[in-house]
């Protein structure tokens, strides 16, 4: 989003967001300073459980199946499905080479 007209929405929404005191992004750096990972915790009281619950976002489009490959090479399990229904006119989820 940077360089876009959205650019300064996108910032004050980051910016409340980690305002919050249970929200938590941990950046992944290259030994050039590049940005390389990103992740972002949320604290979560759940009505079904008696403690907090941390949730971190891995979320991945139907089509990145390269990606999919490296998360299960490392161990990760395929648990989840997810439906979306968009109450906006948006193009989502985002195609290749789009974000």
């Amino acid at each position: 989003m940077l360089g876009t007209p959205e650019e300064g929405v996108h910032r004050e929404r980051f910016g409340g967001w980690l305002a919050e005191a249970d929200r938590l992004v941990f950046l992944a750096v290259d030994d050039d300073g590049s940005v390389v990972g990103l992740a972002d915790l949320c604290l979560l009281a759940r009505p079904n459980f008696t403690t907090d619950q941390a949730w971190i976002r891995l979320e991945s489009a139907h089509w990145r199946t390269r990606a999919h490959a490296f998360y299960l090479r490392e161990g990760y399990t395929d648990s989840g499905k997810s439906f979306d229904k968009l109450l906006a006119d948006v193009d989502w989820p985002p195609r290749p080479g789009r974000g």
